[in-house]
């Protein structure tokens, strides 16, 4: 080549490499760098040039890679340890660097020599990566949920002195009325601020007249932004002034998310002064939040913030027995929370003997006094929100699942591990005859280990997302909103980093002892194919496979009892008939002003649903089944003496055909007809339970009962089998049932009985409801039967993953257990032999495997039965109609794993038992 010519150019992988090794440099110390990086460079440079093919230049790059690695966190170890070192005596400083020395030096190839080997078992490295790789990715999933559900905190300023306020009571916590708060609010000087929130709610949105859909809307109280302390808000924040009637200066304002400014403004910075309609009222919008804000309930991030003044009715906020809000506050960290809690009851006291004087109603129950109200401050550092309630536990129990079929991997690889080390004894002797120290050869087999668990890491960290994703699906507080954003962060690789070192250390940690504790003079006398192990190697292989097989048993009785439980949930009797009922929940938005409208509205209503093909039902409500709505009222029965607290029960103002609609059974007396209107007797239905409980054996049909605070007289005109309202796990409770066109109560809930498939007409149903001009909001549209699906799903989700995590870690354990006998038939093959030559049978041999095969089993279960009756009462709250110590679910586990194991022996002793007896011989 001509000195002219022009130099080859570099590809993009040349270039990549450069920069990769360039990035290595200069993880090395500045002193270090200055003086040293552009010779490497450059050497590395020739060097890769110089090195023909891609195959070779890729070997020598790692090679070079990995000693500037090492060179890096040799020398940061140094600058760290230097100034705590003594000097030591330059015939000790001499051992020093050589040992120091060969340990960099030999790392490389230690790692080289580790790659070759589990390339050279290739069966054996797959399912040990893969099995430690499902361990670290669930344990990996499962830690982020965790993380984000109960750790992270909110994205304000200063989160932990953020704390929820609750009224407390003898029977529990429970929240404050608005009036209360804006009481408390204007007198109070413990907290530091304080605010009132609804909760996120899907509502009807326009811009620039153009309808918007899935729009959720929080409604809060003028300090909201001010207390949470958002920082970074373009625009303004809401403030107190804005949460007046009318609004503020500039009429009502409202907050827009990011998300929300993204998905319909464009990030346009002029959305800022422009106007959103909501609920038919137009709001200017006059501040957008930062990106990372999504509001203080956890798993519901709100798109627009409304000012509690102007987006509630009057009639909620002076509610005063009514608790819809719930309320934050700050306390400054350098005030006690006992003595914060000691003056806000004291206050909650005074405000509520003064409602008291004043002759109004008030959330204090008739029995209850004043002095036993108190104030209750919750930590709410992580928001509000009932997603940590519900789902805290299920994942904590889900943490403790994975985390066992981690342990059970790790055993696996183990007990793998070891049975390479017995196998490769005459290796170890060989090494240490040839000058390897003890030392050299734990480094080796270290190194393997850590190689193995790199590649499970690796493996745990591709399955990480998609079990996250799976376990976001589930983790939303409400169907519709918008789901919690759970992401795979600096943290959690560090954790699955961790976790990873650990497991390889930790399970690599025996056999490199044993195998670096090799006797030389005795493995070298061995012959070429003794690999028969020592008495404590196979009492150290036997425990752990007794210790997988334990493991696999509580897997398998907690996976057992919760889908018992699941079982048992879906055979409760409902009390009515969920297929073929399309239930929606539905919001209108015109108010019917007068009773000749509302009259006219429903009756329209009726006729609509009525008249679509295929429909033979209909029915609207107040509150749906299974919908999580609920409401109670003291009432007064005729008859019934009262002992201590006034009798207490369900209410639902409901429609005629109701009960037949949802196929519910009627005991006594009749339904309701479209004569119980406005002007006629006010009549009531109640279930089975509220019969039993108030009337006992006498009839109830006759019978009054009257609303407290209410004058009107209700007269029991029928009886109706008991509805499981609203969850499966529920008890029976007293209930009683308003004709809905007595009663001036809003529709939110709508029900048609198909003699099809009901999925098919909710097309049609939801245009009809729309059809009918009051602005029809339709929040969820869905065969009923599907709403008490939905009910279940911490249930559901949770035994699936339990039974899918329960037959991986039996698999496991099978897998270690068939290694073990294995290895068993391996090293005994002589003896068999013999035993044969001496008259034993094939039956004979096989069942000396077999046998072992079986106290193995038997000592699984005998150590795993006791841990698993333990460990049971963590699932008490899950397990439904059954106990924790269930003997059909006991026996039905130990029968799965004596199943298993005997299926997992049969292949070792059939080899045993067909074992070639010449042949054997003279291969010893």
């Amino acid at each position: 080549m001509s000195n002219d010519q022009e130099p080859t150019p570099r590809g993009r992988w040349d270039r990549c490499g450069d920069f990769v090794l360039q990035a290595l440099v200069r993880l090395s110390p500045k002193a270090f760098r200055f003086s040293n990086e552009r010779e490497i460079l450059d050497h590395a440079s020739c060097l890769l040039a110089a090195s023909p093919g891609p195959m070779r230049k890729a070997k020598l790059w790692c090679r070079l890679a990995l000693n500037l690695l090492c060179t890096a966190i040799r020398l940061h170890l140094d600058k760290i340890f230097s100034p705590y070192r003594v000097a030591p005596k330059p015939a000790e400083q001499v051992r020093a660097n050589r040992r120091r020395s060969d340990l960099l030096s030999d790392l490389p190839s230690d790692l080289r020599g580790g790659l070759r080997l589990l390339a050279k078992h290739k069966i054996a490295t797959l399912v040990a990566t893969l099995s430690m790789g499902m361990g670290i990715g669930g344990t990996t999933a499962t830690f982020t949920a965790l993380n984000g559900i109960l750790l992270t905190a909110l994205p304000v300023e200063s989160p932990r002195e953020l704390f929820e306020v609750k009224a407390r009571r003898v029977a529990g916590d429970f929240n404050i009325s608005y009036p209360i708060f804006e009481a408390l609010h204007r007198e109070q000087e413990v907290f530091s601020g304080m605010f009132a929130a609804s909760g996120s709610e899907l509502v009807r949105a326009q811009r620039d007249g153009r309808a918007l859909s899935n729009v959720f809307a929080e409604s809060v109280s003028g300090d909201y932004f001010e207390v949470l302390r958002v920082g970074n808000v373009k625009g303004r924040s809401l403030n107190r002034s804005d949460d007046s009637p009318g609004g503020g200066d500039t009429g009502p304002a409202a907050m827009i998310s990011h998300a929300f400014w993204k998905r319909q403004f464009l990030l346009d910075p002029k959305a800022i002064g422009e106007t959103l309609t909501v609920e038919g009222l137009t709001y200017t919008i006059v501040g957008i939040t930062p990106s990372g804000f999504f509001g203080a309930s956890l798993g519901s991030q709100p798109d627009v913030w409304l000012p509690m003044s102007t987006s509630m009715p009057e009639s909620r906020l002076s509610w005063r027995t009514g608790t819809f809000f719930k309320i934050m506050a700050r306390v400054d960290s350098d005030l006690a929370q006992e003595l914060v809690e000691e003056r806000a009851s004291a206050l909650l006291q005074r405000v509520l003997d003064e409602e008291e004087q004043q002759g109004l109603k008030t959330m204090v129950r008739a029995e209850e006094q004043i002095s036993n109200l108190r104030i209750g401050l919750e930590p709410a550092a992580n928001g509000f929100g009932t997603l940590r309630t519900s789902y805290s536990l299920p994942l904590q129990v889900l943490m403790g699942i994975v985390c066992l079929v981690l342990l059970i991997a790790c055993c696996n690889i183990a007990a793998l591990q070891l049975a390479q080390v017995t196998s490769r004894r005459r290796e170890f002797a060989t090494r240490a005859a040839l000058g390897a120290s003890r030392i050299r050869v734990f480094r080796q087999l270290l190194a393997e280990n850590l190689l193995l668990a790199c590649f499970g890491g690796i493996v745990g960290l591709i399955l990480a997302p998609y079990g996250l994703r799976m376990l976001s699906t589930f983790l939303v507080e409400n169907r519709g909103s918008q789901a919690l954003t759970l992401e795979l962060d600096l943290r959690m690789l560090a954790f699955t980093a961790t976790v990873t070192a650990a497991t390889g250390v930790l399970f690599g940690l025996l056999p490199a002892l044993r195998g670096s504790g090799i006797s030389l003079q005795t493995n070298l006398r061995a012959g070429a194919g003794n690999h028969t192990p020592t008495r404590s190697a196979r009492r150290l292989g036997s425990a752990l496979v007794i210790g997988q097989l334990a493991l696999a048993l509580v897997l398998l009785i907690g996976s057992g009892l919760l889908l018992k439980s699941l079982v048992l949930l879906n055979q409760v009797d409902l009390g009515f008939e969920p297929e073929r009922v399309l239930s929606a929940a539905v919001s209108f938005k015109s108010k019917q002003q007068t009773p000749e409208s509302r009259e006219q509205f429903l009756t329209r209503l009726d006729q609509e649903l009525s008249s679509i093909p295929g429909v033979t039902g209909v029915a609207y409500s107040w509150l749906g089944l299974f919908s999580t709505a609920d409401l109670s009222a003291e009432v007064e029965i005729e008859g019934f003496e009262v002992s201590e607290e006034p009798p207490e029960a369900r209410l639902n103002a409901v429609s005629p055909g109701y009960f037949e609609t949802h196929g519910s059974a009627r005991l006594e007396g009749r339904a309701f007809t479209d004569s119980d209107r406005l002007g006629a007797p006010t009549v009531t239905i109640v279930n089975s339970t509220f019969h039993e409980m108030y009337f006992g054996e006498e009839a109830a049909i006759g019978k009054t009962i009257q609303l407290s605070g209410d004058d009107r007289v209700l007269e029991i005109v029928g009886v109706y089998e008991d509805l499981q309202w609203n969850n499966l796990r529920e008890e029976k409770t007293p209930m009683f049932f308003l004709a809905s066109r007595q009663w001036d109560m809003p529709v939110g809930s709508v029900a048609v009985r198909t003699d099809t498939n009901p999925s098919s007409l909710s097309r049609t149903v939801e245009e009809r409801l729309q059809g009918l001009g009051a602005g029809a909001l339709i929040t969820r549209i869905e065969v009923l039967s599907a709403w008490i699906d939905s009910t279940v799903s911490r249930e559901r989700i949770l035994a699936r993953l339990a039974t899918i995590f329960g037959a991986l870690g039996l698999f496991l354990a099978g897998i270690g257990l068939y290694g073990l006998l294995a290895s068993v038939v391996a090293s005994q093959r002589s003896e068999f032999a013999v035993r044969m030559a001496l008259g034993a049978t094939q039956r004979q041999v096989a069942w000396l495997i077999q046998r072992r095969n079986l106290g193995l089993v038997s000592a699984g279960g005998a150590v795993g039965i006791p841990i698993a009756l333990l460990s049971s009462r963590l699932l008490g709250s899950f397990v439904f109609g059954l106990k924790t110590t269930d003997v059909v679910t006991l026996a039905t586990a130990i029968i799965a794993l004596l199943v298993i194991g005997l299926a997992t022996g049969y292949l070792p002793a059939r080899k045993a038992g067909r074992l070639q007896v010449i042949s054997a011989l003279r291969h010893e």
